[in-house]
């Protein structure tokens, strides 16, 4: 099983080039680019620019033995404002026309969760709103070659800081990924965020099963915030998560989107933090493989 990690912030202190190299080095297989600034996915940017800057690095990437795979669209996905919305719409679209530059094939678009989930029918209202969404990019999503993979959402309710949201049950994540019934949309399961909101990670691997499930988050979380940090630094029974991606024959890879725990480290130091998520990473996929 390759391991994979985000480039977020790794970007913000060095080159795409420089950071190709370092995550080389640290003994990753591949990465997962994060289309989070606007200068990855500006709509008025050229596109010839793009496909130049995009397909220059992919090259320079697999000239060094390895490769991206994996995105992740600019979020959010939705606003109270349509304008907004529409805008962050065509975003998302120049994100994934620019990771199939890169040779990437699953890009994680959040699902809309602009409405306060727990409250009234608006658990039905988001869902009407997202299965129209996906449907209208999964053109782009055929077009471009890439698989979306929706995500398991929380949000901010009332006096409570995290609870439920979009795709955080595991019934509601399978029947978005299966009400849409296209080989272009599969489910990217955020370990942290399933223990944000009260759910067991192992048992909503379980119930998603390894045809839904194409791609993982990987990180771990305090309990009380969306912490983003490296595995066994929170209170996530990883042995548990392991057992379950075994079982199920879980077919992807392990993607850490754990940089926070690098947020203090000076830049001089972060080549070898990378060393050490991967040597995680690592261990977690050789305890999830059946091979």
């Amino acid at each position: 099983m390759n391991i994979n990690t985000q480039t977020d912030y790794l970007r913000k202190k060095y080159s795409d080039t420089e950071t190709v190299d370092i995550l080389k080095n640290a003994g990753f297989d591949h990465m997962d680019f994060s289309f989070f600034e606007l200068r990855d996915y500006d709509t008025n940017a050229d596109k010839e620019d793009f496909k130049k800057r995009f397909t220059e690095l992919r090259k320079y990437a697999e000239d060094k033995g390895i490769y991206f795979t994996q995105a992740h669209a600019p979020f959010a996905s939705s606003f109270k404002d349509e304008a907004q919305t529409a805008l962050r719409f065509d975003e998302i679209v120049n994100a994934m026309r620019n990771a199939s530059y890169l040779g990437i094939k699953h890009i994680v678009v959040h699902p809309c969760q602009h409405l306060c989930y727990d409250h009234g029918n608006n658990a039905e209202k988001l869902f009407e709103i997202n299965m129209d969404f996906y449907k209208r990019l999964l053109p782009y999503a055929e077009e471009f070659g890439i698989v979306m993979c929706t995500e398991n959402m929380w949000q901010h309710y009332g006096d409570r800081k995290i609870w439920i949201s979009t795709c955080a049950l595991p019934e509601e994540f399978n029947a978005y990924i299966d009400s849409i019934n296209s080989p272009f949309l599969r489910g990217c399961l955020d370990i942290g965020h399933t223990v944000l909101v009260g759910q067991n990670p192992a048992s909503f691997i379980r119930k998603m099963g390894a045809d839904r499930l194409c791609a993982l988050h990987v990180h771990d979380v305090s309990g009380h915030e969306d912490s983003h940090t490296l595995p066994y630094y929170g209170i996530i029974h990883w042995d548990e998560v392991t057992q379950a991606l075994k079982e199920i024959g879980y077919k992807g890879e392990i993607t850490l989107e754990a940089d926070n725990f690098m947020r203090n480290t000076p830049k001089e130091l972060m080549p070898e933090a990378e060393k050490y998520m991967a040597t995680v990473a690592r261990s977690l996929a050789d305890a999830s493989s059946n091979a």
